[in-house]
């Protein structure tokens, strides 16, 4: 029997936050190249390390596909060219217990949010869990589902919450396990910084796990500064330098080269860089071309 959980369904148009993910969605046109699938044995003596790895290789996708989605969807909104259809933001992870029955997440790839989740053919609409998580960090009051960490991000990974959210949901298969497992997928995808870290905790032996990670000052900054940083990268990419404005000084990283080597790059523009941008809009055509690295034509500019 899988999980009880109620599925909600998805919204009326217009009537939910989410509505605009889901007005055109349809499972069946997502292509084989945009599903993939895990299955969980509990006689897999390295289900652990096989998961994790998993994870890495959503992560690498989701990051890539979603950049040149969110990018193009950038470009548009900058008035820089015609509309575009941008093809395949979702993807759909289906984690498999046993052989028996399966659970598939609808990943959306800009922001690597879990939005939707499907279980004997039925859509259902995720909402946000933190009320029900409970891993418990230093120096963090709960791991929030939509990672808006309320006192800061978490300074120590614990290698156990992988195991245990894979072995409760094989104990117990209810609603709060999946809940879990749901919650770690999602946000362990989110940043490859703690991937690296958390990923380093197999050791040079898989056999050998070491129990808890730390995360330096660095690694906490870069996942603080995470939306300013992708700002800054899709602007430098339209031909800007590095921080133009001077708006962030307190950036782990100051220049492109330092960006690129962490991949911290990803996910979307906000508020603040829509600001940002309009800052620069305001200025004169002579100021920012003294900003530009190379010359760059822009409707609206």
């Amino acid at each position: 029997m899988p999980p009880k959980i109620a599925a909600t369904g998805f919204p009326e148009r217009g009537k939910a936050e989410n509505a605009n993910l889901f007005k055109e969605f349809d499972p069946k046109k997502i292509g084989k190249d945009n599903r993939f699938r895990f299955n969980l044995r509990s006689e897999d003596k390295n289900v652990f390390h096989n998961f994790f790895a998993f994870i890495i290789q959503l992560r690498c996708i989701a990051a890539l596909e979603g950049l040149k989605f969110t990018g193009e969807k950038f470009v548009y909104k900058l008035c820089l060219g015609d509309a575009k259809s941008y093809e395949n933001p979702f993807m759909i992870v289906s984690v498999c217990f046993e052989g028996l029955y399966k659970i598939e997440f609808l990943i959306y790839k800009p922001n690597v949010k879990n939005v939707g989740f499907c279980i004997n053919g039925g859509w259902g609409l995720v909402r946000d869990f933190s009320e029900v998580t409970n891993y418990i960090f230093e120096d963090s009051d709960q791991l929030l589902y939509d990672s808006s960490y309320r006192s800061g991000v978490p300074k120590r990974y614990s290698f156990h919450i992988f195991q245990n959210a894979i072995v409760n949901l094989f104990n117990s298969r209810d609603e709060a396990s999946f809940r879990s497992l749901c919650v770690i997928l999602c946000e362990t995808m989110k940043s490859d910084e703690i991937l690296r870290v958390v990923g380093g905790s197999f050791g040079k032996d898989e056999n050998e796990v070491r129990k808890e990670v730390e995360l330096s000052t660095r690694h906490t900054s870069i996942i603080s500064s995470w939306i300013e940083t992708s700002g800054l990268w899709y602007l430098y990419d339209m031909g800007f330098e590095w921080d133009p404005l001077h708006l962030y000084p307190d950036l782990v990283f100051q220049d492109a080269d330092a960006c690129s080597k962490s991949l911290a790059l990803a996910i979307k523009a906000d508020k603040k860089l829509e600001y940002y941008v309009e800052r620069l809009r305001n200025l004169s055509p002579e100021k920012r071309q003294k900003m530009q690295r190379r010359p760059i034509q822009m409707k609206g500019f």
